[in-house]
């Protein structure tokens, strides 16, 4: 009988040791950037195509002008003052994006206001940011045609924008 329960501990052990030496090769493979899901390490091109595709559906950007001092309720709060473009033109697809804004994407430091936590790594939650920098299109030969917008997404192992 205690031979019994002295190889019941040291299975429970085994396994113990087993599942927490998973648990730290999956931390440790998410944290490295692997798309779990995917079983594979995304390309560069695919962050970018991926954060491109977001940017096509907030298509134009809202321009923030201002910032702008309200009191309500007795607080002073400060509310942006935003606009979006008028009369621009979207882009017809990912491939005229791609032509019009060559070289639109990099990878970037962290942004003020977001950086993420370790369990955010070694959940595959967060990989990098990506920011991607396009001219905003206006029929004609317009002088507008200068105006660009850049926006910058967290993005998580397998690709898909951070919300």
């Amino acid at each position: 009988m205690i031979f019994l329960k002295l190889h019941i501990k040291k299975a429970l052990f085994v396994l113990f040791v087993i599942l927490l030496g998973t648990l730290f090769l999956m931390a440790g493979l998410n944290y490295s950037g692997l798309c779990v899901r995917e079983a594979r390490w995304l390309s560069d091109d695919e962050f970018f195509k991926s954060a491109v595709k977001r940017t096509l559906r907030i298509y134009p950007y809202v321009r923030i002008r201002s910032e702008k001092q309200v009191e309500e309720d007795g607080k002073i709060i400060t509310k942006m003052v935003t606009s979006k473009p008028k009369g621009f033109l979207p882009y017809q697809s990912l491939e005229e994006f791609m032509a019009v804004n060559n070289n639109c994407c990099t990878f970037e430091e962290p942004i003020e206001g977001f950086k993420p936590s370790l369990l955010d790594k070694v959940t595959g939650f967060f990989a990098n940011f990506v920011t991607v920098r396009y001219q905003i299109l206006y029929p004609g030969d317009s002088s507008k045609n200068s105006d660009r917008g850049r926006l910058t997404f967290a993005m998580t192992n397998c690709g898909r924008v951070y919300d």
